[in-house]
């Protein structure tokens, strides 16, 4: 096996397992240098001399399609938790935007005299 090959897709696997961490912690902040780590070490496999069957091991030994796959699957989840924390902020922001301008025009009429 070649390990160059298996310590470049370790060290992918732990970056997508901190990338993982930090969606579930909401840390949106480290997650652009994580992402552009992980680039970097992508880019890397190409100077490494390797064939396919090599690389197909080392995705199996190190079950990088389930990892890739629980890392979307949190991705989504947490995309779908805030946009429905948006969805009811904005619903509270229109319900106090329609009471309050209730109330402000109401008030015009005992603002009058008589």
């Amino acid at each position: 096996m070649n390990e160059k090959l298996m310590d470049t897709m370790s060290e992918y696997k732990q970056i997508t397992f901190n990338i993982m961490y930090c969606i579930e912690n909401e840390k949106f902040d480290d997650i652009d240098e994580l992402f552009k780590r992980r680039q970097s070490i992508i880019n890397s496999l190409s100077s490494i001399d390797y064939t396919k069957e090599e690389s197909d091991e080392v995705v199996l030994k190190l079950e990088l399609k389930k990892l890739e796959c629980d890392a979307e699957n949190i991705a989504h989840k947490k995309k779908f938790d805030i946009s429905s924390k948006i969805k009811s902020f904005l619903n509270n922001k229109h319900a106090n935007i329609a009471y309050n301008s209730g109330r402000a025009g109401n008030s015009m009429y005992f603002n009058k005299k008589i």
